[in-house]
């Protein structure tokens, strides 16, 4: 209690207002000159993505390339991803400085589409399909016309049980692996082959006989 009514006191009492502090706004210049480059002992990049630096638009203007396009080219100053929606204006601006003209009179150069990242997940859209690839054997189909119940192994879809109208998994292992030992069984290993084939047209004779890589 001694301390709850210290605090309190300390506080000024609850309710008491707070005084705000107030904070000079420090004159400057109201019209500051933009920053195109920050120079310094190393390099100093304008294009992030396609490795332009401020030295590369200096040595452009030194080897004649002053035209926007020719600047582009020879650079390759915004002709990656973005085209150059991060990088064309410091890049101008840079080479306006080398010119002593203004950035007006410089140019830009002629954008294209997308001219700003875009996620190839957005251009597909809905069009995702799934969301890890489907491994087939070449025998998937007859597995699913006589009955399979399919299973996830590893990447590939295999057959866990040709189950029959009622059974339960447990059953139908028992009684496919009844059939096997009486009479024979067949399983589908394909994934697990290993064969040594060799000669000019390997690759589409195991594309005939073999799950398709």
């Amino acid at each position: 209690a001694e301390g709850r009514a210290a605090g309190r006191a300390a506080a000024g009492g609850p309710g008491t207002p707070a005084a705000l502090p107030t904070v000079e706004a420090t004159p400057g210049d109201p019209d500051p000159a933009p920053v195109f480059e920050i120079k310094g002992s190393g390099k100093s990049f304008v294009d992030f993505q396609h490795d332009v630096t401020a030295e590369d638009v200096r040595l452009a203007h030194r080897e004649g390339f002053v035209s926007v396009e020719h600047l582009k080219r020879y650079t390759t100053l915004g002709m990656a991803t973005d085209q150059g929606k991060s990088s064309n204006i410091p890049g101008l601006a840079i080479m306006a400085e080398a010119l002593g003209k203004p950035i007006p009179e410089v140019g830009t150069t002629r954008f294209r589409p997308p001219f700003a990242p875009v996620s190839i997940g957005s251009l597909a859209a809905e069009r995702f399909g799934d969301l890890k690839p489907e491994r087939l054997t070449p025998m998937h189909d007859w597995h699913l016309a006589n009955g399979a119940t399919m299973y996830s192994a590893g990447l590939w879809y295999r057959p866990m049980i040709y189950g029959l109208s009622g059974e339960t998994v447990e059953q139908a292992y028992v009684r496919e692996a009844k059939a096997t030992r009486e009479s024979a069984g067949m399983v589908d290993v394909s994934t697990l082959g290993k064969i040594a084939v060799q000669g000019p047209d390997a690759a589409a004779f195991l594309d005939r006989v073999y799950t398709n890589m």
